[in-house]
C-alpha cells in the first residue's frame, strides 16, 4: 500500500465507509467502474451491455444499489429482491477479465441520500481497493445504471489512460438515444443539443476548461480522485461540481471514439439535468439555452487570462471601459476582479498565474456569470438559432442546418472527430 499522507488523510477523515465489497479485487485490476443504482428496473440490461464488452484489461464493476433510511417500503422491497438476483448475476456472469460485486446496499440520510453520496461511496471504495495494491494510476470509470455502451466502452476508456500516462481525467463520448415515434423525441433533440452548444460556446469565448460534465460518462485516476477531495454528496450537479476541480488538475482528455448511450427518461428526483429536462418538455416548456451574445461579452475576460501576464489595476480599467456595463458592474461587485488581482500577486510565472486565474474563476463562477446574464441581459433562445450561430462564426460553416435532428447529428460530428486542443495546453 502507498504511504502518501494526501491518501492516508483522504481514507482516514473524508472517505465514506458505506459501501463495501465482500474481498478484495485482483491486484492486477486496471480500472474500477462505480455504478450507483436507485430503485432501476433497466439495471441487468445496463449490467449486461458491460458485460458483453470486449477488453484485455483486468475491471473490476462496482453497483452501489442505495436508498434512503425511510424509504417508501415498496422501493426498499424492490432493492432487496433485486440485491438477492444481483449476487446470483454477479456469481454467474462475472469474467476472467470482467467481475461484478453487488456490494452491499447503501442506506443514507434523507437529506443526503442521492447520486452523489451513492457515487462517493462507490468511489471511494474504489479508491480503497486500488490504494492497497499501489494502482492508483488506474481510472475510477463513473456510468449509470440506465445506460449502455459500445462493446469497445472498457477497452477505449481504460487504454486512453494506458496510453497517456499523465492524463488526469477523461469526458467520455456519449449520445442519447433518439426514436421518432418517442413523444419527448424532439426535448431529447433539443437537450443534447444544448449540452453540445454550451460547451462550445465557453470554447468560443476561450474558457480553457470546457469539457462535458456528465455523470454517466466520465473517469478520473485514482490518486487524482483523492488528491481533489473525492466525490460530493449532492444530489444532483455533482458531476459538473467534481469534475471541475479534476479538469485544472493537468491533462484532461476525451475519449471520442467509442460511447455511452445515457436514458433520456423523465425524472423527478433532481432539480435539473436530463431526466428533468424530459420532464420539463412533456408539460410542453420548449428547451432553449443561452444566447450566444453572452459568450461574446466574455472573450476580452478570457483573452487576459488565457495570456498568464499580470492582472493588475491597468487591466481591471481596461475591461472595465471595454466590457459591457452590466458585466462589469458583476465583475467588480462579486469580487472577481479582486480575486484575480490577488491569484495574479500570489504567482510570479505565466503558467501559474494562469491555474491560479482559474482557481478563482473556475467553471461555477463562470456558469454563475452566465446565468446572471442571462437574467439581466439576453434572454435564453430557441436552441436552433443559437447553434445556427455557432456554426457559423466558430466553425465557418456556410448555410448550416435548419433541422433539428440535423443539427444534432452536426454538433455530434464536431465534437467527437478530433481532440480538442485546450488553451491551458501552452502553460502546461
Amino acid at each position: 500500500m502507498l504511504e502518501n499522507k494526501t491518501y492516508k488523510t483522504y481514507l482516514e477523515r473524508y472517505a465514506l465507509n458505506d459501501y463495501q465489497i465482500n474481498s478484495d479485487v485482483d491486484e492486477k485490476t486496471d480500472a474500477i467502474v462505480v455504478i450507483p443504482s436507485f430503485y432501476e428496473k433497466g439495471l441487468f440490461e445496463s449490467l449486461n451491455s458491460l458485460a458483453s464488452n470486449s477488453t484485455n484489461y483486468k475491471v473490476a464493476v462496482f453497483i452501489v444499489i442505495n436508498e434512503s433510511v425511510d424509504e417508501d417500503e415498496n422501493i426498499r422491497q424492490f432493492h432487496k429482491s433485486q440485491h438477492d438476483k444481483l449476487k446470483d448475476w454477479c456469481k454467474s456472469e462475472s469474467q476472467s477479465n470482467i467481475s461484478f460485486y453487488p456490494g452491499n446496499i447503501c442506506r443514507f440520510n434523507k437529506k443526503k441520500a442521492g447520486v452523489g453520496i451513492a457515487r462517493k461511496a462507490g468511489m471511494d471504495e474504489a479508491f480503497r481497493q486500488l490504494n492497497k495494491f499501489d494502482k492508483l494510476n488506474a481510472p475510477i470509470i463513473c456510468y449509470d445504471a440506465d445506460s449502455t455502451c459500445k462493446i469497445d466502452f472498457l477497452e477505449k476508456t481504460i487504454s486512453h489512460f494506458q496510453s497517456n500516462k499523465k492524463c488526469t481525467g477523461v469526458s467520455i463520448a456519449f449520445e442519447h438515444p433518439i426514436d421518432s415515434n418517442d413523444p419527448k423525441y424532439r426535448g431529447i433533440l433539443q437537450y443534447e443539443s444544448h449540452l453540445h452548444y454550451y460547451v462550445f460556446a465557453l470554447r468560443y469565448a476561450g474558457f480553457p476548461y470546457a469539457f462535458h460534465t456528465v455523470g454517466s460518462s466520465m473517469a478520473c485516476r485514482a490518486d487524482i480522485y483523492a488528491t481533489v477531495g473525492g466525490m460530493n454528496t449532492r444530489k444532483a450537479g455533482e458531476d459538473f461540481y467534481f469534475l471541475h476541480r479534476v479538469i485544472p488538475t493537468g491533462d484532461f482528455g476525451q475519449v471520442h471514439d467509442t460511447r455511452i448511450y445515457p436514458s433520456p427518461r423523465i425524472s423527478e428526483r433532481v432539480p435539473f439535468g436530463t431526466g428533468r429536462a424530459m420532464k420539463d418538455f412533456t408539460n410542453g416548456k420548449e428547451i432553449e439555452t443561452y444566447s450566444p451574445e453572452i459568450f461574446f461579452l466574455l472573450k476580452p475576460i478570457f483573452e487576459i487570462l488565457n495570456s498568464g501576464q499580470e492582472f493588475s489595476q491597468f487591466h481591471k480599467r481596461h475591461l472595465l471601459e471595454i466590457l459591457n456595463p452590466t458585466l462589469g458592474i458583476y465583475m467588480e461587485e462579486k469580487g472577481i476582479f479582486s480575486n484575480l488581482q490577488r491569484a495574479s500577486e500570489e504567482a510570479n510565472e505565466p503558467g501559474t498565474r494562469f491555474k491560479k486565474y482559474y482557481e478563482a474563476y473556475n467553471g461555477l463562477e463562470v456558469l454563475k456569470t452566465v446565468h446572471y446574464l442571462t437574467s439581466e441581459l439576453h434572454e435564453k433562445v430557441p436552441i436552433e438559432s443559437a447553434s445556427r450561430f455557432m456554426f457559423e462564426k466558430y466553425f465557418h460553416i456556410s448555410n448550416p442546418p435548419t433541422q433539428l435532428e440535423d443539427i444534432l447529428f452536426l454538433w455530434r460530428k464536431l465534437m467527437y472527430e478530433k481532440e480538442y486542443v485546450s488553451p491551458a495546453k501552452q502553460h502546461s
